[in-house]
């Protein structure tokens, strides 16, 4: 087992943190301005150096990059481009030794959150959502749409995976307000895996339906402890004399 943590491809704080705690492999997200080319070798070159150079070696690469993942994963226009530039990703991921590719399949909604600057402990600042606060989209896919798009990208991508030694890591999905959420369950990990359903992981099944419950075992002649136990009564001091 490696001992990793996800860092981005701009140097910030997060890289000392990893350093300091023993982490030596990284989960990088890659950059996403318009000065890096998916495609061009000497740019990812040029990345992967600047982790190797602070003593984090990266290992995968998380998510899939939004300017292909997001025509992916609404099927649209521009989906066989995407793909055909994720297809040229693969050979530069192996010669750097970067094996996985993580992605989720959540369509228009993916990480959401209504606030990014909330105080807490310490002053640290934390996200979180309100409701109230939430403003739907009006981009629609439906489940089927999504099952589609999704069995499209893993039919062609598989192949090229194969060739390069990559692999395809799908990232659970996130409740989403007005979108349809279909990762979850035996029923969908067996869609989404059908060469063998006997490998499905029994971690993603629920927690009930890999055994049934059974009532808590208690020992004979012994008595059980009550629910609720009184508080002890301590007296009472007198005078001005402190607790």
């Amino acid at each position: 087992m490696l001992l990793t943590d996800y860092l981005r491809s701009d140097k910030d704080i997060t890289w000392d943190f990893a350093r300091q705690c023993g982490v030596k492999h990284g989960v990088i997200r890659l950059p996403e301005t318009p000065d890096f080319d998916i495609t061009d070798e000497t740019h990812w070159r040029q990345v992967h150096k600047g982790f190797t150079d602070f003593g984090i070696t990266p290992i995968i690469i998380e998510p899939m990059p939004n300017e292909l993942h997001d025509h992916i994963k609404a099927g649209d226009e521009k989906r066989d481009e995407s793909i055909e530039k994720a297809f040229k990703m693969l050979p530069i991921m192996e010669k750097l030794g970067i094996t996985t590719i993580c992605f989720n399949f959540m369509a228009h909604i993916g990480w959401l959150r209504t606030s990014s600057d909330i105080r807490e402990r310490g002053g640290a600042l934390v996200t979180g959502f309100d409701l109230a606060d939430f403003v739907p989209t009006d981009k629609k896919i439906t489940a089927d749409e999504l099952w589609a798009n999704y069995e499209y990208l893993i039919r062609a991508m598989l192949p090229h995976c194969e060739k390069h030694g990559i692999k395809l890591a799908l990232h659970p999905d996130d409740r989403r307000r007005g979108l349809p959420s279909w990762g979850r369950g035996r029923e969908a990990q067996c869609r989404k895996y059908p060469r063998d359903r006997s490998k499905i992981p029994r971690r993603s099944l629920p927690r009930w339906s890999l055994r049934p419950r059974r009532p808590p075992r208690r020992r004979a002649n012994v008595p059980s402890c009550p629910r609720t136990v009184p508080a002890p009564q301590y007296p009472r001091c007198s005078g001005n004399r402190g607790p």
